[in-house]
């Protein structure tokens, strides 16, 4: 059976205010509380949710401690290239073929994770 991938999720409004945050300082741990205080969250959860995509982007650490990529990502003049490796690195290489533009249909990928999540729990379901 094949391992179920996982992609990141993340509000828009929380990633683009968690980048202007880094653009002034890169703090030295991003954890709940930081992120609660930052984004305004009211729940833990809701915090903890963010902090799986910011690890699996390779902005932290598994202890939450910011990485090389995150200097880069908070860099205008990185922006761009940091955000295709990140592309690259997770995403499969159907997704972004079929998507090779900055600017796509979001609606179209969205029925391309949904198609793919679809398929991921036929086969999975199957027994041999």
């Amino acid at each position: 059976m094949a391992d179920k991938q996982f992609f990141p999720m993340m509000p828009e409004t929380s990633w683009w205010a968690l980048r202007q945050q880094f653009k002034k300082t890169i703090p030295s741990l991003i954890s709940v509380s930081y992120l609660k205080s930052l984004l305004g969250l009211t729940s833990d959860q809701s915090a903890r949710n963010l902090l799986s995509p910011l690890k699996q982007m390779k902005i932290i650490d598994d202890d939450g401690k910011p990485l090389p990529r995150a200097n880069d990502w908070r860099n205008d003049d990185k922006y761009q290239t940091v955000c295709q490796e990140i592309l690259q690195e997770i995403y499969p290489n159907e997704l972004l073929e079929l998507f090779p533009e900055r600017e796509v249909d979001s609606s179209s990928v969205k029925n391309w994770f949904m198609e793919d999540r679809k398929s991921t729990r036929l086969n999975s379901s199957h027994r041999y």
